[in-house]
């Protein structure tokens, strides 16, 4: 069809048709009117909004350029424990991320059972969540602040766009995000493509915190109970026992060249204790086969 036709059949559309479409246009634009006068409502009146909570404006913005400060050194924490970042690996290792989220980390990242990386993941802790009470507080003024909004205008304004237009905040704010370690299978073929991921939020944070310190405990606990191992407390045992192996009963009496060793009952490494109680005599055998079970 022609040009100079479809405006003749324009032209001949009846003038009741033309105001009905002009009706329907109007009223399909008054939603995008209302939603740029409310933007330019806020805009003239920002200031006016700002003094209305002059306090609480002045303290989130305050806060909001330390925790974009104190982020920027969580960065070079988590770039020292080389997260963030995306491992290329195999299809089982994707499969089972999620059933001991700690062991990957260990094992792809610079995250270990060492006090360095403790002190890191509290500090880590501490920020989220400090984050997180920033958040809730930013989200109540927020609500303060759009209920001293027009009523008119309210249903076609945001939160986040009252963010936008009425506080002072570095654009860095805005990308604040937990540490991750991703995961990524991508098969020879290419077809066949299967990604995991572990993010470090506060529930995670706090799991790993508490592994590293059981572990931590436990490398510990064994340090110590080892270091009271003393040859006067060694001796002590074998004379209570009467020198003679509390499993098999062999002694020096019967076997003068017999060697003798303190046992733990309880062994170190399931919490127990360098104790009278809690010590045995055992000839080597009988302890080598005790160790072995």
């Amino acid at each position: 069809m022609k040009k100079s036709e479809i405006l003749k059949d324009l032209l001949n559309i009846p003038p009741e048709i033309w105001m009905v479409l002009a009706i329907l246009a109007g009223i399909a634009l008054i939603p995008i009117i209302l939603k740029i006068s409310t933007i330019i409502y806020i805009r003239a009146n920002r200031e006016k909004l700002r003094n209305s909570e002059k306090q609480k404006v002045a303290s989130i913005e305050n806060e909001s350029d330390s925790l974009v400060n104190k982020y920027k050194k969580c960065l070079e924490v988590i770039s020292d424990l080389e997260l963030n970042q995306t491992i290329d690996c195999s299809s089982a290792v994707v499969a089972n991320i999620n059933r001991d989220p700690m062991s990957y980390l260990v094992k792809y990242s610079n995250v270990d059972y060492s006090h360095k990386s403790l002190d890191y993941m509290k500090g880590l802790l501490v920020f989220y969540n400090s984050y997180a009470e920033f958040y809730d507080k930013l989200q109540k003024l927020n609500i303060r602040l759009f209920n001293k909004i027009p009523v008119i205008f309210r249903p076609f304004i945001k939160l986040d766009k009252i963010e936008e237009v009425i506080y002072d905040f570095d654009d860095n704010l805005y990308e604040i995000d937990y540490p991750y370690l991703k995961f990524s299978y991508v098969s020879s073929a290419g077809r066949s493509k299967r990604n995991s991921e572990i993010e470090l939020n506060e529930e995670q944070l706090e799991a790993i915190i508490e592994n590293i310190k059981d572990r931590i405990g436990k490398e510990g606990h064994t340090k110590h109970q080892r270091s009271r191992m003393t040859k006067e407390l060694r001796e002590a045992i074998k004379k209570r026992d009467g020198y003679t192996c509390q499993i098999c009963g062999n002694s020096i009496e019967e076997e003068p060249n017999l060697l003798l060793e303190v046992d733990h009952i309880v062994p170190v490494s399931k919490g127990g204790k360098t104790e009278p109680d809690n010590l045995q005599t055992l000839c080597w055998k009988c302890n080598r086969e005790k160790g072995g079970k």
